[in-house]
């Protein structure tokens, strides 16, 4: 004769089919509330390491100079070399030709002048937000850079920048170095309000430069378009060692990105928003210099 009451069966009864649909719809709408701050927590931490990428890049590049008389590192030498003459990276990144081996090659970046500087690192070379990848032999690999330094910053050429009444070109492929690119430490007026590297979309980084047209007039390309990987944000290292993340303000500046096609800030019309506080925080020199 079972001993069992009915109150001990009761107990082991398990839950109901609408009891476990209630937990699972609680468990759902927790999720679903956590999972937007999971995602922000996650590209908050893409722009930490971001920033610390930057940072040690303007290290390496400060050490160089040091090394060096204070010359700063060459950035895009005169193009009829590029991307074979030494510079502070060399090879280019071609979002319109996915086989592109440069797209992979790290022996670019573990042959770059400042990578004695980094500790040949290959991971500082990529931003975590940058998702680009190429394909090598039927197979998609990340693209191995997303950085890029200021053409004002000891670059050899300029759209309008060559000097009045000069042929802007120079015979050898190249367009006449104006005067206010700097090439020494010294050069700097202000090297805090001039940003040296930054973060660079997929679809408009190429060479070792990142462009803006700061002189040019009348509707035009202003130039390369500066990432937003952070939030419709992009990551910059300043002359003076100090990064920082800016908030891109004209959704030009943040278009979708483009699968082999190059992407550039219109500049007009309307004005972008943006292309003012490149324009100011690119030129190394203030315009009165010049």
């Amino acid at each position: 004769m079972c001993s069992c009451s009915p109150i001990s069966k009761l107990n082991r009864r398990g839950f109901s089919l609408v009891e476990l649909l209630v937990v699972i719809g609680v468990i759902a709408i927790l999720a679903g509330l956590l999972l937007p701050s999971l995602a922000r927590g996650k590209r908050a931490a893409e722009t930490v390491v971001c920033l610390n990428n930057l940072k040690q890049f303007s290290c390496a590049w400060h050490l160089y100079a040091g090394d060096y008389e204070e010359k700063i590192a060459p950035n895009y030498p005169r193009m009829h070399n590029y991307p074979t003459a030494p510079a502070w990276v060399e090879g280019t990144m071609n979002c319109s030709m996915d086989d592109l081996p440069d797209n992979t090659n790290t022996l670019f970046l573990t042959g770059s002048l400042l990578a004695p500087y980094l500790g040949k690192s290959i991971p500082l070379w990529r931003c975590p937000g940058d998702h680009s990848q190429s394909i090598q032999s039927d197979r998609k690999y990340p693209r191995v850079r997303s950085y890029s330094m200021n053409f004002h910053v000891n670059s050899e050429f300029y759209f309008h920048g060559y000097a009045p009444g000069s042929d802007p070109w120079t015979g050898d492929g190249s367009m006449s170095t104006p005067t206010y690119i700097v090439h020494r430490m010294s050069d700097f007026i202000s090297p805090a309000r001039t940003f040296v590297f930054l973060d660079h979309r997929s679809d408009s980084i190429y060479d070792s430069v990142f462009s803006v047209d700061c002189h040019g007039s009348g509707p035009t390309n202003g130039g390369m378009i500066p990432a937003d990987y952070h939030n419709q944000a992009g990551n910059l290292v300043f002359g003076d060692g100090h990064a920082e993340r800016h908030r891109w303000l004209d959704a030009r500046t943040m278009p979708p990105i483009r699968d082999h096609q190059f992407t550039g800030i219109p500049w007009d019309p309307p004005p972008n928003r943006d292309f003012p506080w490149l324009k100011e925080y690119a030129q190394a020199f203030s315009v009165d210099v010049w």
